[in-house]
């Protein structure tokens, strides 16, 4: 297959682009900024590149991709409500821009967008299905639902295939942010304790980018369309995720929590993963596998520095 990536230089997006690439797909990974990355497999080419419709556009006209996979956008809560309106045109605009530009120079491609599950807002613990009507409460989430209105916009209005991909809580090896990064962090820098925000029975679906890539891989071969779950469904309260890193870091190293509920942050994000389990997708790194390859790769860049 032909496929197109935006936002190849971010987290997910340069994992999506190197494992499609790696699965013997033809990658065009598209970027603002350049692909940091040392060595890039074959069958990727990176383009340093605005993503609008007026520079994306020919692209598709010309090569005319099977599927575009889009995976721009703030990478954290924080980041978004600490800057609402160019979250909402990174998020937003840039979706409008690239469905626009395929209803007008390549239809028959299928546009997957990578949303999140931070749409859903907080339900009491429940598990979250993919038949909820969105109740986000962070500026991150309004946006990534106003981009998922946009999918579906297009996709009854004018016939564009489209796919809504949630992702929950990812992690890996090579994400230097969110919270399992910021807790290596704060273990390594301190030298007898440290105090984490919230109440430790924050509960999160951790699921591993490898994992991701593949279920976004599966998808991608039965062009599947609609929206679905990214998750394990397993929860992960944040004390058991604090308690692991310490062990693998700091065993002698004592923790407290602030107690405090972040007011922007679900206080509970746990998948319904039966619709992606019908599909086939089966992720199959628990928590304690990816905690201990994140954890083995701190002790190596330490050791680097």
């Amino acid at each position: 297959m032909k496929i197109f990536v935006t936002g190849a230089n971010g987290f997910i997006g340069s994992a999506v682009s190197i494992g499609m690439a790696g699965r013997g797909h033809n990658v065009l990974a598209l970027s603002r900024q350049a692909m940091s990355h040392v060595q890039l497999p074959p069958t990727l080419s990176p383009l340093q590149t605005l993503i609008t419709k007026e520079a994306i556009g020919p692209l598709l006209a010309e090569q005319s991709p099977d599927t575009l996979i889009h995976c721009v956008g703030a990478s954290t809560v924080y980041q978004a409500q600490e800057a609402p309106h160019q979250d909402y045109l990174n998020t937003v605009c840039s979706v409008a821009e690239m469905l626009e530009a395929i209803r007008t120079h390549s239809k028959n491609t299928v546009f997957i967008l990578i949303s999140s599950a931070s749409v859903y807002g907080d339900r009491n613990g429940d598990r979250l299905t993919e038949t909820l009507i969105p109740q986000p409460i962070s500026v991150y989430g309004y946006n990534k639902w106003l981009a998922e209105l946009l999918v579906q916009q297009y996709a009854t209005q004018f016939g564009v295939a489209t796919l809504v991909v949630r992702p929950f809580s990812v992690y890996g090896e090579g994400l230097k942010k969110q919270v399992i990064f910021d807790i290596c962090r704060k273990i390594v820098d301190s030298s007898k304790s440290i105090q984490i925000d919230g109440t430790g029975n924050e509960i999160r679906d951790f699921i591993h980018i490898d994992d991701v890539v593949t279920g976004i891989a599966h998808l991608v071969q039965y062009r599947q369309t609609g929206t679905i779950n990214l998750g394990t469904g397993q929860p992960t309260k944040l004390v058991e995720l604090v308690k692991w890193l310490i062990e693998q870091l700091a065993p002698q190293m004592d923790f407290s929590f602030t107690g405090k509920p972040s007011l922007r942050n679900p206080q509970s994000l746990l998948a319904d993963t039966s619709l992606a389990e019908l599909l086939g997708i089966h992720p199959v790194i628990n928590i304690e596998e990816g905690l201990m390859r994140v954890s083995n790769e701190f002790v190596h860049e330490l050791k680097g520095r």
